[in-house]
């Protein structure tokens, strides 16, 4: 399973081809759900939990790829954004256990800080720019 954020999506069928593209053959389809208990069960469609947030992220999005994707979560992360011209949220733990990065549209990777107590709490992701430190690229 991959938990990440996206901004507004402006059109799904493009995130669907771009998730089908990553599995190299596998998935056929790609069904959303608002609960994991709304699920087909299908082996192979790539099954994507789908929930509202308010900030920075219009929907946290949880895929279960059953197995069909086999690419690095950074790398599937900046094909959605390139491919849907959205910004993608996910954590890395390669960073930290609570590390997140932002792949954005122009192909740019720029580490955030999202607010893990406000999203618990009430369901609102909010995200900002880690400035990085002079003399880096």
């Amino acid at each position: 399973m991959m938990d990440f954020f996206i901004t507004e999506i402006g059109d799904w069928d493009t995130l669907s081809a771009s998730l089908i593209a990553c599995s190299e053959g596998g998935a056929t389809a790609v069904e959303y759900v608002g609960d994991i208990e709304d699920a087909t069960g299908a082996d192979d469609v790539i099954l994507v939990v789908v929930s509202h947030v308010s900030g920075m992220a219009s929907y946290a999005l949880q895929l279960y790829s059953g197995g069909l994707i086999h690419v690095p979560d950074d790398a599937l992360a900046m094909h959605i954004a390139l491919a849907t011209g959205s910004t993608v949220i996910f954590g890395d733990e390669t960073l930290a256990p609570t590390a997140y990065l932002a792949c954005r549209p122009d192909g740019s990777l720029a580490p955030v800080t999202i607010d893990g107590d406000r999203l618990e709490d009430a369901g609102v992701l909010v995200y900002r720019d880690i400035e990085a430190p002079s003399g880096s690229q």
